[in-house]
């Protein structure tokens, strides 16, 4: 929301599309070691995404965090990104996020 504060949404899988993500989640080896800082950080861009995530398969519990702060973004990065895109794109769909309001303000 941006300028009015947060708005909370309940989303829920169907299994077909838990499905999806997981298949999405093992293509990319989702638990292997990830490559998220880039060696060339000599450019930044201004807005840029910053993601967290903290996933669990089969009592392993793994955190990510990167950005694309530079312009160099790994090829591990773009993957989570590719993930990332193709969870919003489901959760887009759910008519429990097409009743959110609209966001109020931008960032400068």
């Amino acid at each position: 929301m941006i300028m009015n504060g947060e708005i909370t949404a309940k989303i829920t899988f169907t299994i077909e599309e838990m499905h999806s993500i997981y298949e999405n989640m093992r293509e990319i080896t989702i638990m292997g070691t990830k490559e998220l800082v880039p060696t060339n950080k000599n450019s930044s861009s201004i807005p840029y995404n910053e993601d967290s995530w903290k996933i669990s398969v089969d009592g392993e519990t793994k955190t990510f965090t990167w950005s694309d702060k530079n312009c160099d973004v790994t090829s591990d990065a773009k993957q989570l990104l590719g993930l990332r895109t193709f969870i919003q794109h489901i959760v887009e769909g759910k008519d429990s996020y097409k009743k959110l309001p609209k966001a109020e303000g931008g960032y400068e």
